[in-house]
């Protein structure tokens, strides 16, 4: 399960999908049911996901072969769009925005006017709503500069437990970011990572095929026993 902060707002984009949703109850129920081939038919090719998909493939999937390359765009929708929602894969937004300028920074302060409680307490509200979800996701993953830091507070307010950090990550300037947390009650496990990893330019900001090390990162959470 991706959690997403602040998944961006396109002008086009948005509009085709909220004309879409907006025909009928039915057309938003589709949508949501069958999201991998409603949304690339109906809105088109998404970067965001695009990038998703491949780490979701490489976490459940595993990653290619030597001297293979990784499944290219079009492979990850396919494979998404032929298992549906048995594909495992779903999304989230803390909060519901697409927007440029919502300043999401605001919510992580001891100084928050009354709109900006508002919105922390719908995306704690939410939070909580994935981590009781029945059958429970094997991962909810945040990767995100704002949305990680305010996951990890919303982890801490509702008890989750933290996972220590791999012997081999820490003091490691990039994968000693990763934070992991057990629900106590229901088991399921949260990993945050304060990083765009989805974003156009974290080809620059993060190291060359950084996506491999991350999703065997997140397969041995997934694997890591609860107790």
């Amino acid at each position: 399960m991706f959690v997403s902060a602040n998944p961006g707002w396109r002008s086009s984009a948005n509009a085709y999908e909220d004309a879409f949703r907006r025909q009928s109850l039915a057309a938003n129920r589709e949508f949501c049911s069958d999201f991998f081939s409603v949304f690339r038919r109906e809105v088109g090719g998404n970067g965001w996901w695009s990038r998703a998909l491949l780490l979701a493939h490489l976490v459940k999937v595993g990653a290619p072969a030597p001297g293979q390359p990784t499944v290219v765009p079009r492979q990850r929708w396919a494979w998404a769009q032929t298992n549906g929602v048995a594909s495992g894969i779903g999304n989230v937004d803390l909060i519901p925005f697409h927007s440029s300028g919502d300043k999401f920074g605001t919510l992580q302060g001891a100084n928050i006017n009354p709109a900006q409680q508002m919105l922390l307490n719908m995306a704690t509200a939410t939070l909580d709503m994935v981590l009781h979800l029945r059958p429970a996701p094997e991962l909810t993953f945040v990767g995100s500069a704002l949305g990680a830091p305010l996951t990890d507070g919303l982890c801490e307010n509702l008890n989750m437990m933290p996972r220590d950090t791999p012997k081999e990550d820490v003091g490691d300037p990039l994968w000693g970011q990763l934070h992991g947390w057990v629900h106590p009650d229901t088991g399921a496990k949260v990993m945050t990572f304060p990083q765009q990893v989805f974003a156009g330019f974290a080809a620059v900001n993060l190291p060359r095929g950084f996506m491999l090390p991350l999703a065997a990162r997140l397969r041995a959470f997934i694997d890591e026993p609860v107790g």
